[in-house]
């Protein structure tokens, strides 16, 4: 996913998939790399976590919850 693309995301609940095969779901992105920044900013309801661009295979919104 291209920077640009994280930006329009920022605020947005996301899940992260990450290159050693973690995850990271329901997190809110805070901040996507700008400039020469390398690091993503996510929220994870508990603590901020950073990590670097290079480490994330997708990133993504889920999809809304339906109603039962």
């Amino acid at each position: 996913m291209s920077k640009e693309a994280m930006c329009q995301l920022e605020g947005s609940q996301v899940s992260v998939a990450l290159r050693d095969g973690g995850r990271l779901d329901d997190c809110q992105l805070v901040s996507a790399p700008r400039g020469q920044s390398r690091m993503v900013w996510l929220f994870d309801g508990l603590m901020d976590v950073f990590v670097p661009v290079t480490d994330i295979v997708a990133l993504w919104e889920p999809a809304p919850a339906r109603a039962a």
